[in-house]
């Protein structure tokens, strides 16, 4: 198995000029909180992030493309929509 730290391997295909989302701004519905959250994976209807400085993974889900993502996580719902 492939020993290279996942961080090198990112930094190695952004560099590479694919298109890829390292972090996002998430936004509590509840109080209008942004926290910043690493991107796990992605889709276009799908994202699993961390929040910065936490274990908490958030999944995100949308049903249309025009539509933001929302997720709840810790009894909160928090959404991001990417800019166009």
């Amino acid at each position: 198995m492939d020993k290279t730290p996942i961080g090198i391997l990112v930094r190695w295909i952004h560099h590479r000029s694919y298109s890829l989302i390292d972090t996002i701004e998430i936004t509590c519905t509840k109080n209008g909180q942004k926290k910043t959250a690493d991107v796990m994976q992605h889709d276009d209807k799908y994202i699993k992030c961390v929040v910065e400085g936490t274990q908490i993974a958030i999944e995100l889900f949308r049903d249309d493309v025009n539509i933001p993502y929302v997720g709840h996580a810790v009894g909160l719902e928090f959404e991001w929509q990417p800019k166009i």
